[in-house]
């Protein structure tokens, strides 16, 4: 199927609004990348994905159905909107994304220096507070502990001596030989 001139221009401009709508995609990516800082890994992985969709999408558009043709013209057009997009809009979007990247920093600061660290140092006035009160209740456990124990009676207690064969004695029952250890009582010193 052959194109005439004015449907070949026209299906250029639309791969050309195509690609300055991929550029408005990317840049909506890029603003949320500078707004709040994010990382490296972050800014490789939303690049990644954003060629990937961009190049499925430009694939799916710039194949000539009839024919089943791939038109490089079209992938052309689209790179060079998205390439016009990102020269003129995007500049003023990246400036844009600067001022709300230093406006998110400073709101970050505030809230970091009036709401969390209070909160942290009450969290750590409360944890110095308990921790020396349990301290001292420590202490005087351990007090009332040696004080309580000098009224107690001195209690009886076994004292084992070691087996030996000196201390093997024959039983009576069923005949067999068993060790028998010896015991004495004796009180506590």
């Amino acid at each position: 199927m052959f194109y005439t001139d004015s449907e070949i221009l026209a299906i250029i401009g639309q791969f050309a609004l195509s690609g300055i709508v991929l550029g408005f995609l990317y840049d909506i990516l890029r603003f949320i990348r500078t707004a709040f800082a994010t990382g490296a890994v972050f800014a490789f992985i939303t690049d990644f994905f954003a060629m990937i969709f961009s190049g499925l999408v430009l694939m799916l558009l710039s194949v000539d159905t009839p024919t089943g043709t791939l038109r490089l013209i079209y992938i052309i057009s689209a790179a060079f909107g998205m390439i016009l997009y990102l020269i003129t809009i995007g500049r003023l979007t990246a400036f844009l994304a600067g001022a709300v990247a230093k406006l998110v920093f400073c709101l970050r600061n505030s809230a970091k220096k009036f709401v969390f660290n209070p909160i942290y140092r009450f969290f750590r006035f409360i944890k110095q507070k308990s921790t020396s009160i349990f301290d001292r209740l420590h202490k005087k456990m351990k007090i009332y502990k040696e004080k309580s124990d000098f009224g107690l009676k001195k209690g009886l207690s076994l004292l084992y001596n070691k087996n030996n064969n000196k201390m093997s004695k024959l039983c009576q029952n069923g005949g067999e030989e068993r060790n028998v250890i010896k015991a004495k009582i004796r009180k506590k010193a």
